[in-house]
């Protein structure tokens, strides 16, 4: 039995059309869509990277936001992964923390820059070979020996020196809540050729004395709880170096166009590196306070005495004021440089 034709009016056959187009451009539209999905999850992450760098960082860092509010996103896993996304596109380690600056850029005056003052007499020093000399007191070629240094010289940067309260663990295992004096500094090679031992110390001297009647002083202490905090606070999503971590090689930089402000300028940097030097149980009755850094040069003088060979290094002597008592410390009272003195000098110590 044959089946009976089917019979459509004119009406019937435009309405066919109708759902023929339809479904057509909806298919095209499907397919529209599936491309363009493709597409932006290729460039996603290059779009996010860019949009997440904010002003004053490197080209190329990358600091993860929250693409709708533009908060920095500071939790320990998805600052581990954007970094090693920027350090893939900037081709270094994963794991190579330096060369990045805060979130933010700083306020001008905030950072202060101080100035390596290199001198020509650094270069070179005259002496006796002494060990000569023992052997014979007449070799007189072996008197006023004009003797060669290769001196190097970074710049360093640093904000004045602030305060923050952290849970230190103590011998019996307990947390106890005790007050850190840090300070947040920056170094930059201008140098020609990489620095490859660099390694800083910071030495707080107090004006306080202690038993013997010298002044108390402090070297710098790694606190790692104290690391996350001063981080948080200062706007570095990927931490800052301690004293130890720092030390090592120090690659080189450009220097800033002629005219720029040296500490403003520079911030964002390619191969700037951030620390922070630590202290911790400092006497609150503190007045008048010195931060010695060495390590930021390798000049240094040496002199033969009766007791044997005695060195001296170049070391920035950073002087602070903090009037005030011993309770309810805060780093509001303290203040770069001394009313009645310089603010800074070079030492050799």
């Amino acid at each position: 039995m044959r089946p009976t034709p089917l019979k459509l009016c004119r009406a019937d056959l435009e309405r066919l059309r109708q759902v023929i187009r339809f479904f057509g451009y909806t298919a095209v539209r499907a397919a529209t869509g599936a491309l363009g999905l493709i597409v932006a999850l290729l460039l996603v992450p290059q779009a996010a990277l860019a949009q997440a760098q904010p002003r004053g960082t490197p080209s190329g860092t990358a600091v993860l936001t929250d693409l709708a509010s533009t908060t920095p996103v500071t939790t320990a896993r998805q600052v581990d992964q954007t970094q090693g996304i920027a350090a893939e596109l900037e081709g270094r380690p994963a794991d190579d923390r330096r060369s990045r600056g805060p979130v933010r850029g700083l306020f001008p005056g905030v950072l202060i820059a101080i100035d390596p003052a290199q001198q020509y007499d650094e270069t070179y020093s005259r002496h006796d070979i002494v060990e000569l000399l023992g052997v014979d007191p007449n070799f007189d070629w072996a008197k006023d020996i004009r003797f060669e240094h290769d001196i190097w010289a970074l710049d360093f940067a640093f904000k004045p020196v602030r305060m923050v309260e952290v849970d230190i663990p103590q011998a019996d295992g307990r947390l106890r809540r005790q007050l850190v004096w840090y300070m947040v500094f920056r170094v930059l090679n201008f140098g020609e050729q990489p620095v490859e031992r660099f390694a800083p110390v910071f030495v707080l001297e107090s004006d306080m004395a202690d038993a013997q009647g010298n002044p108390k002083q402090y070297v710098d202490r790694v606190i790692p709880v104290a690391n996350g905090p001063i981080a948080e606070r200062e706007h570095f999503p990927y931490g800052l170096l301690n004293t130890v971590e720092i030390s090592g090689e120090i690659p080189t930089s450009e220097r800033p166009a002629d005219g720029a402000d040296g500490a403003a300028a520079t911030v964002g940097a390619f191969n700037e590196v951030w620390g922070v030097a630590t202290w911790r149980d400092v006497d609150p009755r503190t007045d008048r306070f010195s931060v010695y850094v060495s390590g930021l040069t390798n000049a240094y003088r040496w002199e033969d005495t009766p007791e044997g060979r005695t060195f001296a290094f170049k070391t920035l002597k950073l002087n602070f004021w903090r009037p005030g008592d011993d309770l309810d410390e805060h780093e509001r009272e303290i203040s770069f440089g001394w009313p009645d003195a310089i603010d800074y000098e070079w030492v050799y110590r």
